[in-house]
């Protein structure tokens, strides 16, 4: 399940197979039943909003920013670092994270590894 927000500012759930999923889809809001127009490289938890900024080869590079809609601020980015194998968190200069935000971090990177890793799999099936 992930969240995002719609037009009028109310969240919505959607469950899918990221791998599968188009850029974007029309859907109506649960709340409001208005049609609105979901963005599938936002993901959104508790607090924090991850944006896909940049698509590579084989990751993706993700700002993060606060759900707060006068904080418009980039916290961090979340991108692949080739030595680790795996994607890191890089948090702007000046920020502070408590556990609260640094656990959903740590979960939307664990999500990142595991869908890396089923892709990697897929891929090795098919050939």
């Amino acid at each position: 399940m992930v969240d995002y927000i719609c037009a009028q500012g109310h969240t919505t759930q959607l469950n899918y197979a990221r791998r599968e999923a188009p850029a974007f889809l029309y859907t109506f809001c649960r709340q409001c039943g208005e049609p609105t127009r979901l963005d599938l490289a936002v993901k959104m938890n508790r607090y924090l909003r991850f944006e896909m900024v940049e698509k590579k080869a084989k990751t993706e590079v993700y700002v993060v920013s606060s759900l707060k809609k006068y904080d418009t601020e980039v916290l961090a980015r979340i991108s692949w670092f080739g030595k680790w194998r795996r994607y890191v968190f890089y948090p702007s200069e000046g920020t502070l994270f408590d556990a609260t935000c640094l656990g959903e971090v740590k979960e939307f990177i664990d999500n990142l590894m595991k869908e890396r890793k089923q892709a990697n799999r897929e891929k090795e099936v098919k050939e």
